[in-house]
């Protein structure tokens, strides 16, 4: 097997995406979020699965895509645990505009992968924006769903969702 050697932005991209995420573990143990720092330790564990296995999983994610995951991980992990969503104005639209994308993109990722692979399935470009949009809007609510049970249990649920579906 040829082993394909990264260009620079590729590089960038993967060792951003692990600086983020040992950066939030190490904050959300500092600050004692335990919900950050499971999710942190269950991530970085699954980026190492591939080398614990000895295995190499060609696998690759579009280097673009990679940034932004570490974007929207960044954009979350200033937002919450240095409350950046309550110092600085609009820091909260620009967070669920980057997420909106990311889930825009790996929606329209699914749905394309099905077209092309699944011959149970055939659409034209104007279903796949219109289930994209949904399934964004989806992602977006339960996404605000999670959010606000986790940071404010006692506040009814369907006002987070009424929020974001307004902002889009």
């Amino acid at each position: 097997m040829i082993k394909r050697k990264q260009s620079k932005p590729e590089l960038i991209a993967s060792y951003s995406l692990q600086a983020v995420l040992i950066a939030t573990f190490l904050i959300a143990l500092w600050k004692q979020e335990w919900l950050w720092v499971i999710g942190c330790f269950v991530a970085v564990f699954i980026g190492f699965i591939p080398s614990l296995i000895h295995k190499n999983i060609n696998i690759l994610l579009p280097w673009q895509i990679e940034l932004l995951i570490a974007t929207v991980a960044t954009l979350n992990m200033v937002g919450v645990l240095l409350n950046a969503y309550y110092i600085i104005p609009g820091f909260g639209e620009i967070t669920q505009f980057f997420t909106s994308v990311l889930v825009a993109f790996l929606a329209f990722a699914v749905i394309y992968i099905l077209h092309v692979c699944w011959d149970g399935l055939s659409m034209d470009k104007y279903a796949m924006a219109f289930v994209v949009v949904i399934g964004t809007m989806a992602g977006g609510v339960i996404l605000e769903f999670v959010k606000l049970n986790y940071s404010a249990p006692h506040k009814p649920l369907w006002k987070g969702a009424l929020v974001f579906l307004f902002q889009l």
